[in-house]
């Protein structure tokens, strides 16, 4: 184990376990090197327990007196759940290899099989380690290579991060690793904005019954299995109803977008993503819902004018990036009086500096559960629900 990663755990982790837990060998050769995973030397329900209390402690320092969150629904089998890796590269012995920042530096840790990547994904690696070699033009043009996967861990594609406009040579690569690799079926690189494919790049996961189709470019949630948990969570807390109108803020790709649309009157979603913001709409039209109205454009901007035009919206739900909401978004929720909000968040902190303020604001918190997206990781998602105090 490197010694940036021992600090870590003595800092990070250790003060959030029971006394008396003992460690598990790490299924992954990589682990205390590799800076991808950081809970594979505990027993899964401890990984829970220090995830659990890393929230509630979270809230408390930033002044939110919460007891242990509502619940943490965890996964039967913490493995193989990632529909995307993003694999760094580097020239040894002459061959390009691929891998993982090691802890604490930036080099690379090269790597066979990631045990937390879906079987399509370590499939598509060996297929591309294979594949390599017989492409030296490439050294020292490709920065890193992005593997997703999808359809029930039925298929993968590939997206080269390059400096190598050259559509060819990249297609010849990944013909290559695909006779290595049959379950990759295509891959692409952004030229100038635009994607430049070969092959099938579109994804596809079915959650709930809906099926949700996305590009290779936009973002989706990294473990199907989970996030099927995490979109019962915040239809549990927004209690959807047949009248209420609904904002989804930060939406994607619609994945909360097409789950509400069946349970209430109206949903507009805001979303700034081009890719995410073309997916949303091509779902909507696809499954036949005339109910949804989606708006490309920053959520700060676009929510003043949405909350000035129809009357006030009976539900927001909230999904920002890991930074938390902007407080201008903050600030405009606060003021419009909404009555309920659901907040989703990967970064309990952020979360909780949020929380804070929209107390702070006239809403109180109403409850909190998490979802362990990523076992064997330190991180997990966050569902809190507001209620705007009627005095």
């Amino acid at each position: 184990m490197s010694d940036a990663k021992r600090v870590y755990r003595e800092t990070e982790i250790d003060p959030f376990l029971d006394e008396g837990v003992v460690p598990i060998e790490a299924q992954c050769p990589y682990f205390g090197v590799c800076g991808g995973c950081h809970l594979q030397h505990l027993p899964y329900d401890a990984q829970l327990q220090v995830k659990t209390r890393r929230v509630s402690h979270a809230f408390k320092a930033a002044g939110v007196e919460l007891p242990l969150p509502d619940r943490i629904r965890g996964m039967d089998d913490p493995w193989s759940y990632r529909n995307k890796v993003d694999f760094s590269t580097r020239i040894f012995g002459g061959v390009m290899r691929l891998g993982f920042s090691h802890f604490g530096s930036g080099r690379v840790v090269e790597t066979e099989a990631c045990a937390i990547a879906s079987h399509s994904i370590n499939e598509a690696l060996g297929g591309f380690r294979r594949a390599f070699p017989e492409h030296p033009r490439l050294k020292r043009k490709i920065h890193s290579l992005i593997l997703r996967s999808g359809n029930g861990d039925t298929e993968a594609v590939a997206l080269y991060h390059t400096r190598l406009k050259d559509h060819a040579e990249l297609e010849a690569l990944t013909g290559e690793a695909r006779g290595f690799a049959p379950r990759l079926k295509g891959g692409g690189f952004v030229n100038k904005k635009r994607m430049s494919a070969f092959g099938d790049i579109e994804l596809s996961e079915t959650l709930s019954g809906i099926e949700y189709r996305y590009s290779l470019g936009s973002f989706f949630q990294a473990n199907p299995e989970q996030t099927a948990r995490l979109v019962e969570e915040v239809l549990a807390w927004a209690d959807p109803q047949p009248a209420d109108r609904v904002l989804d803020l930060y939406s994607g790709v619609g994945l909360f977008t097409l789950q509400l649309a069946s349970r209430v009157a109206q949903v507009v979603a805001l979303e700034d993503s081009p890719s995410s913001c073309a997916d949303a709409s091509a779902n909507t039209e696809r499954l036949g819902l005339s109910n949804v109205l989606v708006l490309k454009g920053q959520v700060e901007a676009r929510l003043p004018v949405v909350l000035a035009t129809d009357r006030l919206p009976d539900l927001a739900v909230l999904d920002p990036p890991r930074s938390g909401c902007a407080p201008e978004v903050l600030e405009t929720l606060i003021s419009s009086r909404i009555p309920r909000l659901v907040y989703v968040s990967c970064d309990p902190r952020s979360l909780a500096g949020d929380a804070a303020l929209l107390i702070h604001g006239g809403y109180r918190l109403a409850g909190l559960s998490l979802v362990d997206m990523f076992p064997q990781t330190l991180h997990v998602e966050c569902v809190a629900s507001f209620i705007r105090s009627t005095c």
